[in-house]
């Protein structure tokens, strides 16, 4: 399967948001943004594998 990181970083950030964790302050929650990227940033490298 095609790997498109567009997709794959916009799946990741909707996975970050809907488990209200690591979300920013615009959105909603407490998290620096520095943490939600990096929650981020761990869903992508996950689908990457």
């Amino acid at each position: 399967m095609l790997w498109i990181p567009s997709k794959a970083i916009f799946a990741a950030t909707e996975k970050v948001i809907a488990e209200c964790k690591y979300v920013t302050y615009d959105l909603g929650g407490n998290a620096k943004i520095s943490e939600m990227s990096d929650a981020i940033a761990k869903y992508v490298e996950a689908e990457m594998k």
